[in-house]
C-alpha cells in the first residue's frame, strides 16, 4: 500500500513537469533585397520560396503562392511577408533560409535569391528582418518567365 501512495503522490510532479513546455514564435519579415540586383521584373520572375529551418529545430516549408514576392497589385513586390515558425525549443538558435526559384522544380540552375538569419531562442516571440539577395544568375533555362500581378 505504501508503494501505491508514493506513486500516486509522484504523478502530479511528473505532470507539472511536463507543462513546462512553451511554444517559441518566430515571425521573420522577408524582403527581396533591391540593392543585390531584384527589382519587381526579377521578383516577378520567382514562382516558388521554400523556408528551411535548422540550428534548435528543423522544418521546411513553402510560402503561400501570392505572397513570395508580393502579387497584390499596387502592392510592394519586394516585400515577402512574414512568415511565422513555431517550436518547443528552449534554447540555442534557429536558422531561417529562403530560398527563391524561378521555377516550382527547385533546380540549382534556377535559383534567383537567397537569403538567411539566424535568431536566438529567448521569449515568447523573436522578430527578424531577412533579405533574399539575388544569385545574378541568367535564371531557368525554358523558364515560365516572368508572372505579373495580374497573373499574365
Amino acid at each position: 500500500m505504501r508503494g501505491r501512495s508514493l506513486l500516486t503522490l509522484a504523478l502530479p510532479l511528473l505532470f507539472a513537469g511536463a507543462g513546462c513546455h512553451e511554444f517559441k514564435y518566430f515571425d521573420i519579415h522577408a524582403r527581396f533585397d533591391g540593392a543585390s540586383g531584384f527589382d519587381s521584373e526579377r521578383a516577378f520572375r520567382v514562382k516558388t520560396c521554400r523556408v528551411t529551418v535548422s540550428g534548435a529545430d528543423s522544418g521546411s516549408f513553402i510560402i503561400p503562392d501570392g505572397k513570395c514576392p508580393n502579387r497584390i497589385p499596387g502592392g510592394d513586390a519586394l516585400d515577402a511577408g512574414v512568415f511565422e515558425f513555431s517550436s518547443f525549443a528552449e534554447s540555442g538558435t534557429m536558422n531561417f533560409r529562403v530560398q527563391a526559384f524561378e521555377n516550382i522544380g527547385e533546380r540549382p540552375e534556377c535559383l534567383l535569391g537567397d537569403g538567411s538569419v539566424s535568431v536566438p531562442v529567448a521569449g515568447t516571440t523573436a522578430m527578424q528582418d531577412l533579405l533574399i539577395k539575388s544569385m545574378n544568375q541568367p535564371g531557368c533555362p525554358n523558364g515560365p518567365g516572368p508572372i505579373t500581378p495580374d497573373g499574365g
